[in-house]
Formats: C-alpha cells, sequence, structure tokens
C-alpha cells in the first residue's frame, strides 16, 4: 500500500492507462490522448486532496510502476459533502473546462446506482500503463488487492468502462450485475459484484 506521498506517480498510471478507455474518452474529450491523460491525472489528483478521498482510499502499485489499482475502504458508497464539492470545483474546472458539467454528471449518476445496501470495498480503478499491458500485471496487482478483501471476508464493487476487462473480473470471483444507466451517448459501463468469502474458504 502506498502512502498519500506516492498517490500522484500512481495517478500517473492510472491516467496513462484510462487515457484511451472509451469512457474516459467520452468524459474528458480533448484533443489527443495526452490531453486525456493530463486532464484525468488531474481530476484524481485534486479528488485525492480531499477529506473523503485520503480518510478512505488505499492506493496500491507494482514496484516497478507498471499498475496501480484504487480501493475504497467499507463502507464503499461515499457522499462528499456539499462543502467539499464546492472548494473541488474551482481546480476541475481549470483541469475539465467544458467537460466538467459531462463529468459531474456521469459522477452524479453512477453514484446513485451504486450499491449501499451491504459495506463492501469499491475498486474504483485498476490500471495498467499501456506499454505494459499484457503481461499480467493488472491480474496480480488485483489478486494482492482481492486477498486483503477476502481476509476481512467483504465482499467488493466496480464499474468496468472497457468491455474487453470483464473477464479478467469474472475470472477472479466477480459477475455482472448490471449495465449503468447512462446519458445518451456515453459508452457501455458495467456494474460487478464479488460475495465476501465463506469462512474458511474463497469467495463465493
Amino acid at each position: 500500500m502506498l502512502s498519500p506521498t506516492d498517490w500522484p506517480e500512481a495517478f500517473h498510471i492510472q491516467a496513462d492507462a484510462f487515457s484511451e478507455d472509451p469512457l474516459m474518452t467520452w468524459l474528458l474529450g480533448g484533443r489527443d490522448q495526452r490531453e486525456r491523460e493530463r486532464r484525468f491525472h488531474g481530476f484524481l489528483v485534486t479528488y485525492a486532496a480531499t477529506r473523503t478521498f485520503r480518510d478512505n482510499a488505499e492506493v496500491h502499485a507494482i514496484a516497478d510502476g507498471g499498475a496501480s489499482a484504487i480501493w475504497m475502504r467499507p463502507p464503499g458508497h461515499f457522499v462528499q459533502p456539499v462543502g467539499e464539492q464546492l472548494r473541488m470545483l474551482p481546480g476541475l474546472l481549470r483541469i475539465l473546462g467544458r467537460s466538467l458539467p459531462r463529468a459531474l454528471g456521469f459522477l452524479g449518476t453512477a453514484e446513485k446506482q451504486h450499491p449501499a445496501d451491504l459495506d463492501h470495498w469499491y475498486l474504483l480503478g485498476l490500471a495498467t500503463r499501456r506499454d505494459r499491458q499484457g503481461q499480467g500485471l493488472g491480474g496480480l496487482l488485483l489478486r494482492f488487492g482481492l486477498e486483503h478483501v477476502d481476509a476481512e471476508r467483504m465482499p467488493a464493487y466496480l464499474e468496468s468502462s472497457n468491455p474487453r476487462n470483464i473477464s479478467l473480473y469474472e475470472r477472479h470471483g466477480f459477475r455482472v450485475t448490471k449495465p449503468l444507466d447512462l446519458p445518451a451517448g456515453a459508452p457501455p459501463v458495467t456494474a460487478m459484484w464479488r460475495d465476501g468469502a465463506a469462512p474458511g474458504g474463497g469467495a463465493g
């Protein structure tokens, strides 16, 4: 687990990996991949400066910087205080510009569909640098995080913004629950759930 001083480098991994993701391309716009990467990294840094993130996040990374994961601890569903949201707005506006309303609209819509009836770990982002993909780093880091989740016998939740990644999550015990209901024009985002580990065994 990384200390907060190391989070920005883990966010660079996330930004690199998601810069060509269908959802991020739709949300962030930008003239090219580097612009989307800059915007997403700036968003993560801004969000990570909030108390809600600092108090609830765990950030993991492969030692050589090839992959990173962002988890939110139980209860897994968080509503930022209004004051915190307002303090974020100037920074987000500088980073996202005209993409800000679309990004905030998506976040609000996804939050309303986030399961809140059971406490869980929330996998906010699992990312492998584009030049390191296909080497098994994402699966390695996912197993590391799920060992901790299983030790607590807790369920886990994620939203997959790329259909190609669904099979990876299924191999690690997640199952598709539903497609998120998103605004017209948005690419598909799939909600996935993993039951908590049974006593003496793995996840059900």
